[in-house]
């Protein structure tokens, strides 16, 4: 990340978003940082994604300042039962056999193709929940601050969005490059 001291950091408009368990745990340590430097984080935006909730909520209570639920989303696996009755089109680019050997658990365990399966069965709800926090991020601009003021022109007009996760995870790798692809149009 660039060194916060520069101004054009400062002002810019941030979305931090941290796909899978190692994502939201990075996204949580950034959090903590920001709280204890003199880094602003009036337009910061904050969200994790992960299929695991107890893993999520863990790394949410782990930090200094918790994550609110409209910082949180999470993307489940279901019973394979759920799979087996529904449209195999929109689950071609993955092999059946993922589709039945689904964790007890309704997690990925670190399994990309779960990981995939988790996102391509909650791709709608994915999508809504990026367009509101990138709109939300977007709305304030030329508004202004009665506290100060000023208006928000000072901050950049689009926001900088950077994705946490792990290359040689499971969730989180598999949904990289779909969400960045997502998140560009």
């Amino acid at each position: 990340l660039p060194d916060s001291s520069q101004g054009s950091w400062q002002h810019a408009r941030r979305l931090f978003i941290g796909l899978g368990g190692t994502g939201c745990q990075i996204i949580s340590q950034l959090r903590d940082y920001f709280a204890e430097s003199d880094v602003p984080d009036d337009n910061t935006k904050w969200l994790m994604i992960d299929s695991n909730s107890d893993e999520m909520a863990a790394c949410s209570q782990s930090s200094k300042k918790t994550f609110s639920q409209s910082e949180k989303l999470v993307l489940p696996l279901r019973d394979p039962s759920y799979y087996r009755d529904i449209d195999s089109n929109k689950f071609a680019s993955i092999s059946r056999r993922w589709l039945y050997n689904i964790p007890r658990g309704f997690n990925t365990g670190g399994a990309r193709p779960l990981g995939q399966v988790a996102l391509l069965d909650n791709q709608r709800l994915a999508g809504n929940v990026l367009t509101d926090v990138i709109t939300d991020c977007l709305k304030d601009y030329g508004e202004n601050d009665t506290d100060h003021g000023t208006t928000n022109h000072e901050a950049e007009p689009i926001p900088r969005i950077y994705l946490f996760t792990s290359a040689h995870g499971g969730t989180g790798s598999a949904w990289f490059c779909d969400i960045g692809f997502g998140i560009r149009n």
